[in-house]
């Protein structure tokens, strides 16, 4: 998905800290029309909800050991 159309899709998620993607879907109506009728928001979905609430790093920065 081009960089301008994931940037799309990402301003239609709500302003809120720790949202899930569940959550931004029940807030956002024109992100949810998005995932309903776009093929390609629907697979970038099914790869979010796989990552969804992994760790983002594993490391430790210098400044915190």
């Amino acid at each position: 998905m081009p960089i301008p159309r994931v940037d799309g899709v990402v301003a239609m998620v709500p302003d809120v800290l720790n949202i899930s993607l569940d959550e931004a879907l029940e807030q956002s109506s024109d992100l949810k029309r998005a995932f309903e009728s776009d093929g390609e928001v629907s697979r970038a979905d099914q790869s979010c909800r796989k990552i969804e609430g992994l760790a983002r790093n594993i490391g430790t920065h210098a400044a915190a050991s």
